[in-house]
């Protein structure tokens, strides 16, 4: 579920009908808000709505929403990883999706390769010389606090909600 393109659109996740191992990926709202920030800040956004907080928390509460209306990970098919933990654990938290999809892998991995058909832009993807490494990274960026955001996410029934639904602690 990691598809930062896919905030613009209504009723995301959609998922084709198809029988398809499904991994939903969340992040916390705080961290994925200043990360979508900053994303659009490296792409010139200039659309001053999209970039707002509102926006932004708006989607993350929707998409987790529905992923939790549509039951999707009531059902076998789906399994839910959050980012910080593969970032905290990448080697047993892959090991576990490498179970889930049905890989001969039989082991987890904090190691990457290279694309193949493809060639990073070093400076400019992923955080330039740290992705050369092809080592999972802990959170190397450490965002403004921005202290409105904290406050809504925290007194908001309905974020916290979802937080302890995927396993947030309050």
């Amino acid at each position: 579920m990691k598809d930062p393109a896919g905030y613009n659109k209504i009723n995301y996740p959609e998922f084709e009908p198809i029988e398809a191992k499904k991994i939903v990926l969340i992040r916390n709202p705080y961290d994925t808000i200043c990360s979508m920030k900053e994303m659009h800040k490296s792409v010139n956004e200039t659309r001053e709505i999209r970039n707002s907080d509102q926006f932004l928390i708006s989607h993350w509460y929707l998409v987790y929403n529905n992923i939790i209306e549509k039951r999707i990970l009531e059902n076998d098919d789906a399994m839910l990883v959050r980012y910080e933990d593969l970032l905290d654990q990448p080697v047993s938290e892959t090991e576990k999706i490498f179970k889930f999809i049905g890989t001969d892998f039989p082991q987890g991995t904090d190691t990457y390769l290279a694309p193949a058909n493809y060639t990073w832009d070093w400076g400019n993807d992923d955080g330039a010389p740290i992705i050369k490494t092809l080592k999972v990274q802990k959170r190397h960026k450490e965002y403004i606090v921005n202290q409105p955001l904290l406050e809504f996410i925290n007194s908001s029934p309905e974020i916290k909600s979802i937080m302890t639904y995927y396993g947030y602690s309050n």
